[in-house]
């Protein structure tokens, strides 16, 4: 109240399971107890809107089905952070329909761009390959046909403004996204579009990206589109190539003495 906050984007989170299964209590702590207490805090202020940031991953033990993931699907938890997840999402449930609190859940999938520069696998390819093809060093691996809803972080940003603000969400669940998975090699090809020199030769398979987590169908986003009149800016190529550009305006973070994070 002394500050004015009518309203929350709650993204705050130990952010996937590299992190979490070491410890799982403060994965818990972090991700199902921070959303309780922000949510009765909500309650209690009676504020406008309360938007919780989850993820494709609630989705882990689902087994692959040719076919987007429609928001009301039940969400298959496989692991701690996909666990908390979920439980974090049933009290946003719980918030809406017992307290009539404007809460909704939104989803997003794989989100790459500024500022992470992180090389460590689990924040997914595309940061690696960047830097490797800046830094003029051949990608020569597998994983051609592991496929992801890649997402751009303006797109993720501007996407939950619009929920936030949007005059009515009478959906509990959100998707944001494109709706479909783009495999490695579109990964490649548009990377090779905006680096020409860039050497990327990706063999098939999904592995090393299926030992981190597990690939799914995309999400599908007709809540979004529908009730909140969304739609990324930015398709795959265009993401990438405002990545690269970013890099290129700092160059400091992709230097190769850079100790990767």
């Amino acid at each position: 109240k002394i500050h004015g906050i009518t309203s929350c984007i709650h993204a705050a989170a130990v952010s996937n399971e590299a992190y979490a299964q070491p410890d799982p209590a403060a994965a818990i702590a972090t991700n199902i107890w921070s959303t309780a207490t922000l949510l009765e805090t909500a309650r209690i202020q009676n504020w406008d809107r309360f938007i919780l940031v989850s993820t494709g991953s609630v989705f882990e033990k689902r087994a692959w089905k040719g076919a987007p993931i429609s928001e009301d699907a039940t969400p298959e938890p496989g692991n701690v952070y996909s666990t908390t997840k979920a439980a974090a999402e049933m009290l946003c449930r719980l918030y809406r329909t017992e307290y009539e609190l404007s809460a909704s859940v939104v989803r997003l999938s794989w989100v790459f761009g500024p500022p992470v520069t992180s090389q460590d696998p689990t924040r997914g390819p595309i940061p690696s390959f960047i830097i490797r093809a800046l830094r003029g060093e051949s990608i020569r691996e597998g994983g051609a046909d592991f496929a992801a809803s890649f997402t751009f972080v303006e797109d993720v940003a501007n996407g939950l403004l619009a929920a936030v603000s949007a005059p009515e969400l009478p959906s509990p669940v959100y998707h944001l996204g494109h709706g479909i998975n783009f495999s490695l090699s579109d990964v490649a090809d548009a990377i090779c579009k905006t680096i020409p020199e860039a050497v990327i030769d990706l063999t098939p398979g999904t592995e090393p990206w299926t030992q981190f987590t597990a690939m799914r169908d995309p999400l599908a986003v007709q809540n979004m589109r529908e009730d909140v009149g969304f739609e990324p800016a930015y398709p795959l190529e265009k993401g990438i190539a405002a990545y690269i550009q970013w890099f290129r305006d700092n160059p400091d973070m992709w230097a190769e003495d850079r100790p990767i994070p």
